[in-house]
């Protein structure tokens, strides 16, 4: 898949793989407005009957309907049933949920004008004594082409084309954390589920803040990190087979992949040797060092599928330092 990228906006200097779209300084978020025009969303949906020729005669389609934006280039024909929502209203969506307003990180337009996207940036969080911000995304996707209902979702995959708009899609799929909003006459009745869906959301990034901030305060001696090392990456158990020094190399070499991350540039000092220096350790080794045979692997294993090793790192990182 092609990115299908025709224009639109990235903030605070942080531009797409693809090298497109007006990047921005670090610092300039633009309001609503302006992040409408960057985008390409700064126009309305027109509605209009749907005719067809049928033998030089003009045919009056009753059950479709013509979709056009407001300056007069064509969409869609979608059937009559099919209700029109407008592009402010998932930036309206976003903004609603947004305690201390939005900063609005990129917002593209796909396909020639027929699937429109936008992400947003909430107030980052840093956790004690870490020097990087978690930052938590809620990705608005929509279409016009009855192609796709209006999806909010909760990912931190920043989406910058067509083929991280699929992958986010799949992540949401995966994990539940997802509203949806059909293109239906009567969808202005599930503005407000949305609403509420999307601040439990937020509700659960205050408790990922709760657990961080509780793994920073827990220190880590050198024994217990080779302790969690041993527990995390473990030799295969003798009693139930047999294994090569090629493996047992492997996991020598896993092992000291992960104290490098634990002492390299990506931790901060004040957690080289806390709980949360080795959470944030595993968790970057499962997501982005663990060995693959094949890149869909890793796509599989760090996007599309439940990773046990990643649920339960949590409690093996307390296990080890308590």
């Amino acid at each position: 898949m092609s990115h299908e990228f025709v224009e639109g906006f990235f903030s605070n200097n942080e531009p797409a793989w693809h090298g497109l779209g007006k990047v921005l300084p670090v610092g300039i978020w633009p309001g609503k407005e302006e992040a409408m025009k960057l985008a390409g969303h700064n126009w309305k949906v027109v509605e209009h009957s749907a005719f067809t020729d049928i033998g030089g005669v003009k045919v009056d389609l009753k059950d479709w309907k013509a979709l056009f934006k407001d300056s007069g280039e064509v969409l869609s024909v979608v059937k009559k049933t099919y209700g029109v929502i407008q592009n402010d209203i998932p930036y309206d969506l976003v903004e609603a949920v947004a305690s201390e307003g939005v900063k609005w990180h990129c917002g593209i337009t796909l396909e020639n004008g027929k699937c429109v996207i936008v992400g947003y940036l909430p107030e980052a969080w840093t956790a004690p004594g870490d020097e990087s911000p978690t930052i938590p995304f809620i990705t608005a996707l929509w279409a016009h082409d009855g192609s796709a209902a209006l999806q909010l979702i909760r990912t931190a995959i920043r989406v910058v084309c067509a083929n991280t708009r699929r992958m986010a899609m799949e992540d949401a799929g995966k994990t539940g954390l997802s509203v949806t909003i059909r293109h239906t006459t009567g969808w202005r009745d599930y503005i407000k589920r949305a609403k509420d869906a999307l601040k439990s959301a937020r509700d659960e990034f205050e408790c990922y803040k709760e657990l961080a901030t509780e793994l920073a305060g827990i220190a880590a001696s050198q024994a217990q990190v080779e302790t969690f090392l041993k527990a995390f990456l473990p030799m295969p158990d003798l009693s139930k087979c047999q294994y090569s020094e090629r493996v047992e190399r492997n996991v020598f070499e896993a092992r000291g992949m992960v104290q490098i991350i634990l002492d390299g540039p990506t931790t901060s000092d004040a957690h080289r040797r806390s709980a949360y220096g080795l959470w944030q350790a595993g968790l970057e080794y499962l997501q982005h060092k663990r060995m693959t045979r094949k890149s869909y692997s890793k796509l599989n294993r760090s996007i599309l599928s439940e990773d046990k090793a990643i649920t339960n790192l949590h409690k093996l990182v307390l296990d080890t330092v308590r």
